[in-house]
């Protein structure tokens, strides 16, 4: 969408998919660094891993906040000038359109069971979504651009 804020969800988005498939190891059948093996709880080349213990903490508070920013931070007088910015508006727009906020509400009580492989997978389903979502309305301005 033009903005700093698309971009930075974009790379994020990029940044834990490459987490997510640990930077192509099975891909590529890179055998893990001894360090990754002795301190990584999948012995995987990534960082997340790392914080298995507190990951499932980390979820909910992430869900949990996600939630009240696409839904009653709007609301918040302190929150106004963030909700401003050109590339926030955009992102507020389609998640009230779509109704995004109710996805990282269903994963906070993910995170009991099935877990947070679960959480993780969804959340790249949700990037890929969301990510395509924004490129179609995307599109859709820059035809209707060319055809006015």
């Amino acid at each position: 969408l033009g903005s700093k804020f698309s971009f930075l969800c974009s790379v994020a988005f990029l940044f834990f998919a490459l987490e997510e498939i640990s930077w192509g190891q099975r891909i590529f059948q890179i055998e893990s660094p001894e360090f990754f093996v002795q301190n990584n709880f999948q012995s995987e080349i990534n960082l997340h891993n790392f914080f298995n213990p507190i990951l499932g903490t980390i979820y909910i508070l992430l869900n949990l906040i996600l939630v009240c920013y696409l839904t009653w931070f709007q609301q918040i007088k302190f929150f106004t000038k963030f909700y401003n910015f050109s590339g926030v508006r955009d992102f507020i727009k389609v998640s009230n359109k779509f109704g995004l906020w109710i996805f990282p509400a269903f994963l906070i009580f993910m995170n009991f069971n099935p877990g947070g492989e679960f959480i993780e997978e969804q959340w790249a389903f949700f990037g890929f979504i969301f990510s395509s979502i924004i490129l179609k309305d995307y599109l859709f301005r820059e035809k209707k651009k060319i055809t006015t």
